[in-house]
């Protein structure tokens, strides 16, 4: 049965084969389907994924689920500006990849049965971990799982 850590695993695969040709070349390094130790400094740029649980609604034949996965994304360059551009570029091609993987966007599959992907106001943010600050996009992507 499809549920919230399925839909984690199918966000994560994705996550990590996204990549940018422009302004650097760069790739995910990692994806985290929960907050890494805080001891720990990933190597950017990276994602971090939380999620809350808003509701659960019984149907005629199914329990839908609806989720708020939220997605930072950690991009690092000495030069804000840089790592601004870098932050936009990954906000497209996170984009692009979420609408080319059946397993996060089509009905039928395992994981997540629908998904809207939006950002937060604002989306392009300055943010902080363990002591070190970076430029990132702060992502949300509202979901339902449905589970017959």
């Amino acid at each position: 049965m499809a549920g919230i850590r399925t839909a984690l695993a199918n966000l994560v695969a994705m996550q990590e084969t996204v990549s940018i040709t422009d302004p650097i070349t760069a790739t995910i390094t990692k994806a985290y389907k929960n907050p890494p130790d805080r001891q720990v400094a990933p190597k950017a740029p990276f994602i971090i994924n939380t999620w809350s649980f808003p509701e659960q609604r019984d149907q005629i034949s199914q329990e839908v689920h609806d989720y708020s996965i939220n997605m930072q994304v950690f991009c690092y360059d000495a030069s804000l500006e840089q790592a601004g551009d870098v932050a936009a570029a990954f906000h497209e091609a996170i984009l692009n990849a979420w609408r080319a993987d059946p397993k996060l966007t089509q009905n039928g599959s395992p994981g997540i049965q629908r998904g809207w992907l939006k950002g937060n106001f604002p989306t392009l943010v300055g943010l902080e971990l363990n002591g070190l600050h970076y430029v990132g996009l702060d992502l949300v992507l509202d979901c339902l799982i449905e589970r017959t």
